[in-house]
């Protein structure tokens, strides 16, 4: 028998001892003594934690960009092109384009003619941190069939998603598995045990499934299509993933009910009218498979959900999910919580693009006093899972937990318990499975260094017995 000291979190509360018997947790109480021959592991305070779960990973898409130019860190297009210079661009290739991305510009993307000033003849894809924009050298271009190219070489909206779809279909399936290598070991080292890979192809799907059993870590897979039926086919319980109804804020195709502040001839964009989005739920309905869908404007939730009641006659939709959700309304709150379904969230999008004259602001105007209202949803019973986003933002466990208890609007803030939860309890709860604190059968303790109150704290050892 095993008795631990410490910290520990567990159903929404924290517990000074845990006693383990072989492989089970026996019990979690407030006792500070341990039973007679048992072997003693004592952490004092600090904080442990069952393992972590990240519910939203474009999975191979961020392997990938691990190997590619990260360009994060610049803000403007001129620091852009000035940081390209004298860079050894062959070190980032991925396949026969060299790749970079994380730019999340504070005036414009670069276009084909700016980039070839610096690519050195190389072929360039420049994806912009949100993934809903990205600009293509000339000679990036030269590789599209011809009706894909544009003269800017700037694309965004569906066209953008073509080209994504293009450039991501030459990627051999050996620098998938290293992709793979590198997401995983990424989240190793955050304490993020419990994976929700979202893939964009269902060949890319099956590879996941062949080689996820060498990984120390629970992976749920998303397969982003409208292919019912191969989905059905392959056993998975979910459809979608980060499958999308709109784009983004920061590209101004996230659909709203109301203009873009700073662009007042544009409401966003939807990717489906109602008869496709429909047909899509009712298939997915009748083979039992929820539907998960990326919604980030107000207008998308609405289609998401008006699709979804008539889909399902007004049941419960358990396990459907819709990704993002920054601009829900309350009434459409109401209705997510009648069809029971789940919302799953970004944090960090608000530590990120939340504060005073951040990026909501400047999109939204007054309405960036409204976006990812979690205190409101979480106070409603809807449940709540955390994400990163990854790409968008990095596979960071800790760091969501961090923000949702330090939203920047202080009415949306949630308390220290109910953040840990939507990193760990919640996505449990989601998945339907039998023990938080087990990873393939085996017990694991997640060790903090730092308890929550600064964006700091991360997991210093993971503790498997």
């Amino acid at each position: 028998m095993r008795t631990i000291f410490g910290k520990i979190f567990h159903d929404g509360k924290f517990f000074r001892r845990m006693l383990i018997d072989k492989d089970d947790i026996i019990t979690m109480d407030n006792e500070n003594y341990a039973p007679d021959g048992s072997e003693i592991m004592d952490y004092d305070d600090s904080v442990i934690c069952p393992p972590f779960a990240d519910c939203h990973i474009h999975f191979f898409q961020t392997g990938l960009y691990l190997g590619a130019l990260d360009l994060s860190d610049v803000n403007t297009k001129s620091e852009l092109l000035e940081s390209i210079v004298g860079l050894s661009l062959n070190d980032y290739r991925i396949g026969d384009v060299v790749w970079m991305w994380g730019f999340d510009p504070e005036d414009t993307m670069p276009n084909s003619e700016e980039l070839d000033s610096v690519a050195q003849g190389i072929p360039i894809f420049l994806r912009r941190a949100d993934g809903h924009s990205c600009s293509l050298s000339k000679s990036a271009q030269k590789m599209l069939p011809p009706d894909m190219r544009i003269d800017e070489g700037i694309y965004s909206g569906a066209i953008q998603e073509k080209v994504v779809d293009y450039f991501l279909r030459m990627v051999p399936l050996p620098e998938l598995t290293i992709a793979a290598e590198r997401v995983i070991q990424t989240a190793l080292d955050v304490g993020a045990m419990r994976i929700h890979a979202l893939v964009p192809y269902i060949r890319w799907a099956e590879h996941l499934m062949n080689i996820e059993s060498q990984f120390p870590v629970e992976i749920e897979i998303f397969i982003e299509s409208t292919d019912v039926q191969s989905v059905y086919e392959l056993g998975l319980e979910q459809i979608g993933g980060c499958l999308l109804v709109d784009g983004s804020i920061g590209s101004h195709t996230a659909a709203l009910n109301e203009p873009y502040y700073d662009k007042p001839d544009s409401r966003g964009m939807l990717y489906y009218d109602d008869t496709e989005l429909l047909d899509f739920f009712h298939k997915a309905y009748q083979k039992g498979l929820a539907v998960v869908m990326h919604c980030i404007g107000d207008r998308a939730i609405e289609q998401y959900l008006r699709c979804a009641e008539m889909a399902s006659g007004g049941e419960k939709l358990h396990r459907w999910r819709i990704e993002h959700a920054e601009l829900i309304t309350f009434q459409q709150l109401e209705r997510v919580r009648e069809l029971g379904i789940t919302l799953s969230v970004q944090p960090a999008f608000e530590t990120r693009w939340g504060m005073e004259n951040g990026l909501y602001k400047k999109r939204l105007g007054e309405r960036a006093r409204y976006t990812n209202p979690i205190r409101t949803a979480l106070d409603m019973g809807i449940l709540l899972l955390g994400g990163s986003d990854a790409y968008v933002t990095p596979i960071d466990p800790p760091a969501g937990i961090w923000s949702a208890k330090n939203h920047p609007k202080p009415s949306q803030r949630i308390n220290l318990a109910d953040a840990i939860k939507m990193f760990t309890e919640n996505p449990v709860l989601w998945a339907n499975s039998p023990d938080v604190w087990k990873i393939k059968g085996n017990i694991n303790l997640m060790l903090m260094a730092g308890d929550f109150s600064s964006p700091q704290t991360a997991v210093k050892q993971i503790i498997r017995l």
